[in-house]
């Protein structure tokens, strides 16, 4: 969970500075390639200024790094966790990262999972899904 909540750590303090600059605060478009192309070598420069543990220190660098390759015969990393699921979120969004053809990515072979597995396909998620929204009262 951690690894999934750190992975876009690099947008906070790009997002903080740029509030008050009328060139990225009103034009969204430019914002959103700010962010894009600044938010994984700063979320990197984060993690090892943390001193987090190596394995999660490359998760906001690499995990949409389509060419990632952690080994086919270690096990998956944190990288290939946050990889699939950041692949799997954007599956029916207009990112420009929805082009990658998630089958050849490693990281959902480790998983063993293929770009055309849903989410909720997979065994006891909805009843997960049904039991947090009713302790949240949802």
């Amino acid at each position: 969970m951690l690894a999934g909540l750190m992975h876009q750590i690099g947008k906070l303090p790009i997002l903080v500075l740029v509030e008050n600059i009328p060139e990225f605060r009103d034009h969204p478009d430019r914002l959103a390639k700010l962010l894009e192309k600044a938010h994984r070598p700063i979320g990197k420069i984060i993690m090892t200024s943390w001193n987090v543990p190596e394995d999660l220190k490359l998760v906001p660098s690499e995990y949409g790094n389509v060419n990632y390759d952690s080994d086919i015969k270690l096990p998956a990393t944190y990288v290939d966790v946050v990889q699939v699921a950041f692949f799997q979120s954007i599956a029916r969004t207009q990112n420009t990262a929805n082009n990658t053809n998630c089958d050849s990515l490693i990281s959902f072979r480790k998983l063993g999972f293929s770009s055309e597995t849903e989410i909720l396909e997979i065994k006891g998620i909805p009843e997960i899904i049904k039991q947090t929204q009713s302790s949240l009262s949802l």
